[in-house]
């Protein structure tokens, strides 16, 4: 019957045949929208005295677990700021936790009116998970994607699911899944029992495709991965965590312990932890990459005053790791002494079934430096190799490691290009010159550049009276995109190189701008972006002119007539912002209204760390709408989100489908009775 009706209106009496073309979409967003509905939300606040609890927002559970319990997969348990005094499971479903909610008041219950699980800042309304000292704190089994972001995390004792075999994780215990450990603070936790072997003071996870991202991870301890350690998994992201203060007390990883055939460790600031001081050896106080097998792919991290009893205080490959180290900075990080050296980076291989294997590892744009030697050492305190391992360096500085930057074992090898050592070492472009870093006791080891050098405060670039000889160094056959202009056509050497940060060149790149002259005299010529290059014009004589791409530039004539060229250079900041901006709600995963430089990359891919830095207006390390509209300089217009907040609409992709139904369902109605 209603099928026979619409069917009749279609004939020209009730809406277009092109509103009809679009019945199989609205079939199938209403399908969508049937699939999204099922998912529900669970609300827990710990002031709600009332006794009656239903996980409602007027009637909120009391306990983190069981709002867990009454989840479904796919569910999402909403908590607000507390302190909860239990241990968590997740077991064999998917379940969002987020914390930093509003909540309400004890009287707020009371008089009916409910709490705010709308309104979300971790910071503010902190949600603390307090362990019972004998349990992981968030315990995750199979948990599929599950979420867990927002919460402070302290008080574990390590999972006891490995008894009598081990007790791992103190904070956050993960088999299995490919869970997303997100904006948490964990912090004091220790999985340690008597004669057993402990992993993963903050974080341990076997099997799992884990996420772990922009959390601080401190004070930690255990035996191994006081920080963290992390075993198998097909893909692992470890990105934008602060991981500090941990320690190790058995031998191997302080900070960060992995064992992964697919690993990336990416733009983490890994410092002051340790590993092996009272036991008396110990290796890998910083970041550990462990076994056979283990591929790793470490990235604008910056490894600082870690301590290792043995060698690698700042970075440990072995027992046949292969990784690659890309525009990392190590530092001050010390071995004690009496050991063989490599405070910086130590690499080692093993013998396995009596065949020997090396690590592979691969150092391209770091900068090595002012690692401060042990008091008596062997060697290599910027660099040491053995174990029938091999390593290749290129556009790296090693510089204030005592003068005695490699040690290489007679069954391994070590092939450097394009570097600056104080050490000499043979290898094509390679150099033997002070890099000039800006302020390497303030931990700045940007290059000088009297035509530019970046400040980290106030975020700018300024000029020194000398320039360092790491510019333009690095070789030639590498890309140099993402330096700013003028950059020779070169990239630099050391970890700022191909980045926006970056020193500036005394020579300009290649480009064309925009100029005119007359006669002989100086003209003057606008262009869009930003370079310095070569015009030819054609007119009633011959001009050369230089100018700026996509910006405002000057320009030199020489001869009579008016020369014009096109240039273009990188987008305008404020375009960034736009950019940004248009994308905030899908990069916004958590929904806390803030995006880090990793969620924000997620959706606009060619955005840079420069760029973002000047997005972060308070300087905070993320950045809201109100900061993209400003700096995108946003006025008027139709407020779309507060439109969808004051229909109630709220900012779920269910909703906003289901107002798209509703207009789409329009232009089915009867335009005549």
């Amino acid at each position: 019957m209603c099928q026979s009706s619409l069917l009749q209106r279609s004939n020209g009496r009730g809406h277009s045949p092109a509103a009809w073309a679009l019945f199989p979409l609205l079939v199938a967003v209403l399908a969508l929208l049937s699939a999204a509905g099922t998912a529900e939300t669970f609300c827990v606040d710990e002031d709600n005295e009332t006794g009656v609890t239903d996980g409602s927002p007027d009637n909120p559970f009391t306990s983190v677990q069981d709002g867990v319990d009454a989840a479904g997969a796919g569910d999402t348990v909403k908590v607000a700021g507390g302190n909860y005094q239990e241990n968590v499971l997740v077991s064999e479903k998917q379940v969002s936790l987020l914390g930093g909610f509003v909540g309400g008041t004890t009287g707020d219950y009371a008089a009916g009116s409910g709490g705010d699980f709308e309104t979300r800042d971790a910071a503010a309304n902190v949600t603390a998970l307090q362990g019972s000292g004998n349990e992981s704190v968030v315990t995750l089994v199979n948990a599929g994607t599950s979420v867990v972001d927002g919460f402070s995390i302290s008080g574990g004792g390590g999972s006891t699911i490995e008894l009598p075999y081990g007790s791992h994780g103190g904070g956050i215990y993960v088999t299995g899944g490919a869970p997303r450990i997100t904006n948490n603070t964990i912090e004091a936790n220790d999985p340690r029992r008597p004669e057993l072997e402990s992993f993963g003071g903050g974080v341990y996870s076997d099997d799992a495709d884990i996420v772990i991202e922009n959390n601080t991870i401190r004070n930690n301890t255990a035996g191994r991965g006081a920080g963290m350690a992390v075993f198998r998994g097909a893909a692992v992201r470890i990105a934008g965590n602060t991981v500090n203060g941990n320690v190790g007390v058995q031998d191997h990883g302080g900070g960060i312990y992995v064992a992964s055939p697919n690993a990336t460790i990416t733009r983490n600031r890994v410092y002051g932890n340790e590993i092996g001081r009272e036991l008396g050896y110990g290796w890998g106080g910083g970041i550990l990459v462990f076994n056979p097998g283990t591929v790793a792919n470490l990235s604008h991290n910056v490894v600082f005053e870690n301590f290792a009893s043995g060698q690698g205080a700042g970075v440990f490959i072995d027992e046949g790791a292969t990784a690659t180290l890309d525009h990392e900075l190590v530092f001050h990080n010390e071995t004690k002494s009496g050991v063989t050296g490599a405070g910086a980076v130590y690499v080692d291989g093993g013998v396995f079934d009596e065949i020997p294997m090396g690590s592979r590892v691969t150092i391209i744009n770091c900068t090595i430096a002012y690692n401060p030697p042990p008091d008596w050492y062997v060697g290599g305190n910027g660099l040491y190799i053995e174990g029938y391992s091999e390593v290749t360096v290129r556009n790296t500085i090693f510089w204030g490691n005592d003068g005695d930057d490699f040690f290489v074992t007679g069954d391994s090898s070590l092939a450097v290009t394009y570097g600056d050592s104080e050490e000499a070492i043979a290898g094509t472009g390679n150099i033997m010159q002070d890099p000039l870093f800006a302020d390497p006791d303030a931990a700045d080891f940007h290059l000088k550049s009297a035509f530019g050098r970046w400040e980290p405060i106030p975020k700018d670039f300024v000029n020194d009276e000398v320039t360092s000889p790491c510019i333009d160094a690095g070789n030639p056959a590498d890309s140099f995109e993402n330096e700013p202009q003028p950059n020779g056509g070169r990239i630099n050497m050391g970890a700022y190189g191909n980045t926006p940060e970056a020193s500036r060149s005394p020579q300009g790149g290649e480009g064309e701008g925009e100029g005119e002259g007359e006669g002989e005299g100086e003209g003057e010529g606008e262009g869009e972006g930003e370079g310095e290059g070569e015009g030819e014009g054609e007119g009633e004589g011959e001009g050369e002119g230089e100018g700026e791409g996509e910006g405002e530039g000057e320009g030199e004539g020489e001869g009579e007539g008016e020369g014009e060229g096109e240039g273009e250079g990188e987008p305008s900041i404020e375009d960034v912002a736009e950019e940004v901006l248009a994308t905030f709600n899908d990069a916004d995963g958590n929904g806390d209204g803030r995006l880090t430089f990793a969620e924000a990359q997620s959706q606009v891919s060619e955005l840079t760390q420069g760029q973002f830095n000047q997005l972060d207006l308070n300087d905070d390390g993320a950045v809201t709408e109100n900061e993209l509209e400003e700096v995108a300089g946003v006025t008027g217009g139709c407020d779309c989100r507060a439109l969808f907040e004051f229909l109630g609409l709220g900012k779920s992709l269910g909703d906003l489908l289901l107002l798209g139904c509703v207009l789409l369902s329009a232009s089915f109605w009867p335009r005549r009775l």
